[in-house]
């Protein structure tokens, strides 16, 4: 029978001053854990009914059980006798049989500790990440606006008619400017939702006028590049939604679809009810995606192989704000696409 007997606290004096000096790897247990092998002693550096580390019990002997994960040694397990230990093999088997146990046990909990302090830490840096985006998007838009606002004022001839050559510098000044300011506003909003700061305000919402609106906005994009864009709605019943946020995702899968389209081809919009929910999709003839790059499409600051086809451009952030947006609203948001074949982006929500 094994008595396990726990100390917790510093051991008596005296115990560990005649260790100081003793070279870890001639200490037995030192042996054993260097070694990774069992040591069973008949004799203990205790002297017969002398007080040892565990209180008045006497010890005689000792195993010394090397507790191992797979091939690491974590520590040492102590199992004094009151006489001299038994060597049968059975005893070894089960005695290592149950350190390999807690051992494993042991380094199970320092990874949980260690995930746990990663965690603590990055949790932590995304905090302060946040913090800065957010700080520097709110400060830098104003400059930003401030530019837009005289470039357009230039523009319009208030202070004098431009040439051609001042003409073409004030409107690459402008289009720069506005995608600071996408990029600026998509930043602030990043930082906002990551933060919790980004708060939802559900209300029952007209969804089929809502996606027509938005494809209306679009339309003269469409013109442009000669893009045939249709909207096809199903009947729906009113969806509870944030109407502001609902607006900015479906804005920003109909705008991807024009932006990545080649001129003459064709975007169709749709909505339709899906089980209990409904879904909301954008099909276009563009260049489509791989595999890999539809597992990336929603990430964060991702560049893809599908350029923008009539020289927009791309902050890569506008998939992962609508993945965020419809992840608040409880819903889920994809793409089905192949090389060559167009991209179907959509996003289902609950009815």
């Amino acid at each position: 029978m094994l008595r396990l007997l726990v100390k917790i606290g510093k051991f008596p004096n005296g115990f560990l001053k005649d260790l100081k000096e003793i070279p870890f790897y001639n200490i037995p247990y030192g042996r054993c854990f260097t070694s990774g092998e069992m040591v069973v002693r008949d004799w203990c550096m205790f002297y017969p009914r002398k007080t040892g580390p565990f209180g008045s019990e006497n010890q005689y002997g000792s195993y010394i059980v090397p507790l191992k994960s797979r091939n690491e040694t974590v520590g040492v397990l102590f199992l004094y006798t009151p006489e001299i230990p038994p060597c049968y093999e059975g005893s070894r088997e089960i005695l290592l049989s149950i350190a390999a146990l807690m051992g494993s046990a042991i380094k199970h909990r320092q990874y949980e500790k260690e995930i746990q302090k990663q965690n603590k830490q990055l949790k932590m840096f995304n905090f302060l990440k946040n913090r800065f985006l957010g700080i520097a998007s709110h400060d830098l838009r104003n400059p930003i606006y401030l530019v837009l606002t005289y470039c357009s004022i230039l523009a319009e001839g208030s202070f004098g008619k431009l040439n051609d050559r001042q003409g073409k510098i004030i409107d690459k000044i402008i289009y720069s400017g506005e995608y600071m300011r996408d990029l600026l506003s998509n930043l602030l909003d990043i930082s906002k939702i990551e933060s919790g700061s980004f708060h939802l305000e559900k209300k029952p919402v007209n969804f089929n006028y809502l996606v027509q609106s938005q494809v209306e906005m679009n339309q003269q994009l469409a013109d442009k590049k000669r893009i045939r864009l249709e909207f096809i709605p199903d009947e729906l019943p009113d969806v509870d939604v944030d109407k502001c946020s609902m607006i900015q995702v479906v804005d920003n899968l109909v705008g991807n679809a024009i932006k990545f389209s080649p001129p003459g081809s064709r975007v169709i919009v749709s909505t339709r009810k899906n089980g209990n929910g409904m879904r909301f999709s954008v099909e276009d003839e563009g260049p489509g995606l791989d595999k890999q790059e539809s597992a990336l499409a929603f990430e964060e600051f991702q560049t893809l192989s599908a350029k923008p086809t009539g020289g927009e451009k791309a902050t890569g952030l506008g998939l992962a704000i609508s993945n965020k947006i419809i992840n608040l609203h409880g819903g889920e948001i994809g793409v089905e696409s192949e090389k060559e074949k167009g991209s179907n982006f959509y996003f289902d929500l609950p009815l």
